[in-house]
């Protein structure tokens, strides 16, 4: 007669690259958790550097661009002083409608600089979550280049040989 098993698993790597390590063979008996094979980390590595890199830049752009709303507010508070000021002068009669209509110009203008700062720090911290969200994606797939067994068992077959390129579960989805 035959004997088939009664679970049946096909391990395949979730990241792509090349199968540095292969440490079991056809016929070996495997433990839950043992390490089967690894595939170059080196390319997800640089990945997780680049990610990280980025972070650090959009990090320093959220921090310039709260810097930046600070100075917005330093000169809107001079240009709301100016502006209250002829707003009284012009209601005396002393400045003419010009020079009231300039102050109050460059008023509005500061308000809404420091309207369009806070869309910029808005923005610069969505930059930053995307940017963290891709460290963490990256990570991940860094920890996953060792390829471990998920179950007791018995190698039945090796579809892949030492130094052949893998192709990742989630490139293939």
């Amino acid at each position: 007669g035959k004997l088939f098993p009664a679970t049946e698993l096909e391990i395949t790597s979730n990241v792509s690259g090349t199968l540095i390590n292969l440490y079991v063979k056809e016929g070996d008996n495997v433990k839950k958790g043992q390490l089967l094979a690894k595939v170059d980390p080196e390319t997800l590595a640089s990945m997780v550097e680049r990610a990280e890199a980025a972070t650090d830049g959009a990090r320093a752009q959220l921090e310039a661009v709260k810097s930046q709303k600070k100075q917005l507010e330093a000169q809107f508070a001079n240009t709301k002083i100016i502006y209250d000021r002829n707003k009284q002068l012009y209601a005396d009669g002393i400045i003419s409608k010009a020079e009231f209509e300039a102050a109050e110009a460059t008023f509005n203008t500061s308000k809404a600089n420091i309207e369009g700062a806070i869309q910029n720090i808005l923005a610069a911290e969505f930059s930053v979550k995307s940017s963290e969200a891709t460290v963490k994606e990256q990570k991940k797939n860094l920890s996953q280049t060792n390829i471990y067994a998920p179950i007791d068992g018995v190698v039945s077959t090796l579809y892949k040989k030492q130094g052949e390129q893998v192709v990742g579960t989630a490139q293939m989805a």
